[in-house]
Order: C-alpha cells, then structure tokens, then sequence
C-alpha cells in the first residue's frame, strides 16, 4: 500500500470544512514551508497559496498540518483540488522534516492565479483578516489561514 506525505494549509486542516477527507489519514504535526516565497489569497471560503519564484520576490512561509495519506484518500484531494486545472500538487520542503511533501499550489493555469497576480501589484490587497501573518525567530514572515 503506498503512502503519500501531504501537506494542507486550508480548508483541509483541522476544524475546517473539508478536513473530512483526511479524518482516516495520519496527522503527522503543524509545520511550516522552508522556502519563503509563497504567496497566500483568500478567495473567501478558502485559500490559494502560489510559489512566486517567477517574481523574484519573498514573500511569506506557508504553515499547515501534515498528513499520510494512502492512493485513494490522495486520489480524492486531487480530484477536490482540481490538480492540474485549478490548482497544481507540488512536491515541496518542510522545516523541521527530510522528506520533500506533496502541497497544492495555484496553478499558473488557473483562474484564480489572476488574482494571485493582481494582489502582487496591489500589496495592499495580499492579506485580509481570514490570514494572519507571524515571524519566526529569523523575523521571516509567515501566513497561516485562519478561514
């Protein structure tokens, strides 16, 4: 049986609306993306979060929950996320953690990367109160979706 390391930071977490995908899954902890360029949107009922490696800019660390899934629960999240049309499953790095985890990341092909992109040119609209902003001891910036 194959298991897959998925990380969420949205609706799939904990106490949130569609975390009953993953009540069968293992929690595996709270953790926090190690690269800090990520870009998190509220598109009201949940997030997006996009990697902005294309803009040259940092812009804040994702945190969220882990969680090992097996093929069918993994199959179900893409099929909820839309991989590959709304958004995209990334393999990215964790801190604190060896092993690179699957992230659903807004797809450059998305509608809502749009809005991903407008928010970049109007910084005043990166954050609303669903998303609260911390800084670690490094004073990096990090988001987390309050919903």
């Amino acid at each position: 049986m194959s298991n897959y390391l998925v990380f969420v930071y949205g609706s799939l977490k904990r106490n949130f609306g569609n975390h009953r995908f993953l009540v069968d899954s293992e929690f595996l902890g709270e953790f926090v993306t190690s690269d800090c360029k990520y870009l998190m949107q509220s598109f009201g009922p949940f997030p997006g979060v996009a990697f902005i490696s294309s803009f040259n800019e940092e812009i804040t660390k994702i945190s969220g929950e882990l969680y090992r899934v097996n093929q069918k629960t993994l199959d179900d999240l893409d099929d909820l996320e839309g991989n590959g049309f709304l958004y995209t499953r990334k393999l990215v790095s964790l801190e604190n953690h060896d092993e690179l985890v699957w992230m659903y990341l807004v797809g450059e092909n998305s509608r809502h990367f749009s809005y991903i992109a407008k928010a970049l040119r109007k910084p005043s609209s990166l954050f609303t109160k669903q998303i609260e902003i911390s800084y670690n001891e490094k004073n990096e910036p990090i988001a987390n979706w309050l919903g």
